[in-house]
């Protein structure tokens, strides 16, 4: 027969309970008269205690699925992807499921009592504190945060607070959902968006883009300082030209200042990047930096030097002030990426402001140009050609200037040395058609041979040894104007050709260029000489003559119209009366 077991304390008080009652039970029943009667009775007796067999198997099983229905949510509630705590109301943490102590960095018996807010960056720490009054002053509200989280060890993440009071009242349930991926995913459009804005940013917003681009930055990824320097233009120093600072954060004084941070401007200017998570991570040679960082109340920091052209111009630098940061390798690369964004923007914002000053001096000396212009101009029209003289001979002269000047007739001035035909020439083009534009003179026997062709024509960088820019001959200055060529008969025979080609059809190539060149312009010559005889001299090309020799005008000499001399002595004697202060008011006959 095999051994009963041992009854447990229980069953035998339930046991000996079952006893008394039977007792009682039999005092008021009469006993069994028959033998049939007490047959019935065991039989009975034998039923209840199938039953209580059966009931206990019931109870039995009941139990163990019970237990085991147990186990398996304390599975599901350790391993569920979200994390499960329980809060008492001044935050500290009753309990935790394996998945909130994995994600808080500790064992599930180590966080027990601690506070919640240990967890949590200082400037998130109202945020959450908010969310737990909330929950437990408005019973069965659902109070929700979304706020940065510090594990123990490992990187920071972001999670989503959801918390809901217990009925009792005296403690918080509370759900932390992972959205590290999602703020990650966001601060990839963050970056996207911001490429895309500074693509074709004019230079005149590019500061206020970039401190809007910091703020966004910092505000993401739960920083609490971001700063721009650039290098002084008069020193080794770095200059914050650009900074955000959440509000409970003093700013950064102005200057990055080398003495204080000698090896961050070492690293920076040789393209290395600064990066710690912790001051102690600096090297040795960085101690008067650590000490400058640690004044500065610098927990965590990464700069990224910012160039422009291969020379390293400043630094971005992004950190934290209320607690240690960790910088992923794939943060500092996507940071990196938001720091060339910057340096290409600050570079063209250079490149086009440097263009504008340009623009500015170019405008400027225009305007100044043009105002002499108008001067001169000015006080040229308002002095008249000083012609002198009545003698017919000369009216004869200013009636033929009269007659040709309004048009484009090409015009030779013939005459002997001091006849005045450079003042004709200028009276001529007064009364002519392109009186707007300046005339150019050029004389042909001023210059050797070998300089007056790039002097009429123009010439290339380089066309010959010391030609060390572009020039432009008379006759481009001349374009839409007129061109005074005095001492013509003393044209090199070599550039009476290219002359001749102007005059008939207004093309010329520089030196040194096979580009053609178009121009509109009128060519009044002169010359002492006897053009006639030059060619027949063969001096001359006949062709070139006869092209110029469209409207002669012989300019007569003073003894040709000796009754202009009274005239031009009273002339001359009040320039020099008023030069000299001593007005002259007769001059004697002999």
């Amino acid at each position: 027969m095999p051994k009963r077991p041992t009854p447990s304390p229980d069953a035998a008080a339930l046991r000996r309970r079952a006893e008394a009652r039977v007792r009682a039970t039999a005092a008021r029943t009469p006993g069994p008269r028959t033998d049939a009667d007490t047959q019935r009775l065991l039989h009975e007796l034998q039923v209840h205690q199938v039953e209580l067999e059966l009931q206990n198997e019931e109870l039995r099983q009941a139990r163990e699925a019970g237990e085991a229905g147990l186990a398996r949510y304390t599975a599901l509630y350790d391993l569920a992807p979200v994390a499960y705590l329980t809060l008492d109301r001044a935050g500290a943490i009753r309990s935790v499921n394996l998945t909130g102590a994995t994600l808080l960095g500790l064992g599930r018996a180590a966080v027990g009592g601690t506070a919640f807010s240990r967890f949590l960056p200082a400037d998130a720490r109202p945020a959450f504190e908010a969310v737990l009054g909330t929950a437990f002053n408005d019973s069965g509200k659902h109070a929700v945060c979304e706020v940065p989280l510090q594990p123990t060890a490992g990187p920071l993440r972001f999670v989503r607070i959801e918390a809901t009071a217990a009925e009792a009242g005296d403690e918080c349930r509370v759900v932390l959902v992972d959205i590290t991926d999602r703020q990650r995913l966001g601060f990839e459009a963050l970056l996207a968006d911001l490429s895309a804005r500074f693509v074709h940013v004019p230079a005149d917003q590019v500061d206020r883009m970039i401190e809007e681009a910091q703020r966004r930055v910092v505000q993401a990824l739960g920083l609490d300082r971001s700063m721009l320097l650039q290098r002084a233009e008069d020193a080794d120093d770095l200059v914050i030209t650009h900074a955000w600072a959440e509000p409970d954060f003093a700013a950064q004084p102005g200057l990055f200042a080398k003495r204080d941070f000698p090896w961050v401007h070492q690293t920076l200017l040789r393209g290395g990047t600064v990066r710690f998570a912790t001051l102690e991570e600096l090297p040795a040679e960085a101690k008067r930096d650590q000490e400058s960082f640690r004044t500065l109340h610098q927990k965590s920091i990464v700069i990224f030097p910012l160039a422009a052209t291969g020379r390293v111009f400043g630094g971005l630098s992004f950190g934290t002030l209320a607690a240690e940061r960790e910088w992923s390798d794939v943060l500092v690369q996507r940071l990196q990426l938001m720091a060339d964004i910057f340096a290409n923007a600050l570079a063209r914002q250079r490149s086009e402001q440097a263009l504008q000053r340009a623009l500015a001096d170019v405008t400027r000396l225009k305007r100044q140009l043009e105002a002499e212009n108008a001067y001169l101009r000015a006080a040229a029209q308002a002095q008249p050609i000083d012609i002198v003289g009545n003698s017919p001979a000369l009216k004869r002269v200013l009636s033929q200037v009269d007659h040709v000047a309004p048009t484009d007739t090409s015009v030779v001035l013939l005459g002997e040395t001091g006849t005045g035909k450079g003042l004709l020439a200028h009276l001529l083009h007064r009364r002519s058609r392109r009186r707007d534009r300046t005339m150019v003179t050029l004389n042909c026997s001023a210059l050797p041979p070998t300089l007056i062709e790039a002097e009429l024509f123009g010439r290339e960088k380089g066309a010959y040894t010391g030609a060390l820019t572009r020039q432009a001959g008379r006759f481009e200055l001349a374009d839409r104007s007129t061109i005074f060529l005095d001492e013509i008969a003393e044209l090199p025979q070599e550039l009476q050709v290219k002359l001749l080609r102007v005059l008939d059809d207004g093309q010329l190539e520089r030196i040194g260029s096979t580009k053609t060149l178009t121009v509109d312009v009128r060519v009044i010559a002169a010359t002492n000489r006897d053009l006639a005889q030059r060619v027949a001299d063969g001096k001359f090309r006949e062709d070139l003559y006869y092209r110029l020799n469209v409207f002669p005008i012989a300019v007569p000499p003073l003894r040709e119209r000796r009754e202009d001399i009274p005239l031009l002595v009273w002339t001359f004697a009040k320039q020099f009366g008023r030069a000299l202060g001593k007005p002259v008011e007769r001059i004697p006959q002999t």
